[in-house]
């Protein structure tokens, strides 16, 4: 957890001056709240039913409009896999907390991109001849995305976004897990 918040705040130090050079004119900041819903795809060797929905909720305060930093709360969904001797199921959801830019492209068309940690809550669930078995982890990974966001209003805008999610474990317990989320995004900016 050490490393990623060193790691944020390395990111801060760097790109929030920049963002205040960016052209020399003094913008107000903006504070921002989002949504989307996508479909999640786990990247677990075995899962043969590794689809489900996701959906991402979150907030935060951008800098010129551009830079910034976000908070929120993810749930990936569930995979599903069948193992030697039954059903095997893995569930993440947690909260994010990392820096995220957006870029204006041409009018109302911008570019976003998003990393930081994710405190995900892993839960795995086994099924053998009728007996289920329960397991959990709280671990820290990380989340990155990119996407295409199109203003309807000056405040209000909406997008196709790719987020990526890890949950950073790899001991016994629980199985590391990627999970890949293609979605809709709608921000409100005020």
């Amino acid at each position: 957890m050490r490393k990623c918040l060193a790691t944020l705040a390395v990111m801060a130090a760097v790109t929030l001056p920049l963002s205040a050079m960016a052209d020399g004119v003094d913008y107000p900041g903006t504070f921002f709240v989002n949504g989307g819903l996508g479909q999640s795809q786990y990247h677990v060797g075995g899962f043969d039913h590794p689809h489900d929905t996701a959906a991402i909720i979150g907030f935060g305060y951008r800098w010129n409009h551009v830079f910034g930093i976000e908070s929120g709360y993810t749930d990936l969904g569930t995979g599903e896999g069948h193992a030697a001797h039954g059903v095997r199921s893995l569930q993440l959801k947690g909260w994010t907390l990392g820096l995220n830019g957006r870029f204006v492209v041409a009018g109302p068309w911008s570019l976003a991109a998003r990393a930081g940690v994710f405190r995900a809550r892993t839960t795995e669930t086994s099924s053998r001849s009728g007996q289920a078995v329960h397991g959990g982890t709280s671990d820290d990974g990380y989340y990155v995305g990119v996407g295409a966001d199109y203003d309807l209003y000056h405040d209000f805008s909406l997008g196709l976004r790719y987020d990526l999610y890890c949950n950073g474990h790899s001991g016994a317990g629980s199985r590391q897990a990627t999970v890949g989320v293609y979605g809709v995004n709608a921000e409100y900016r005020f």
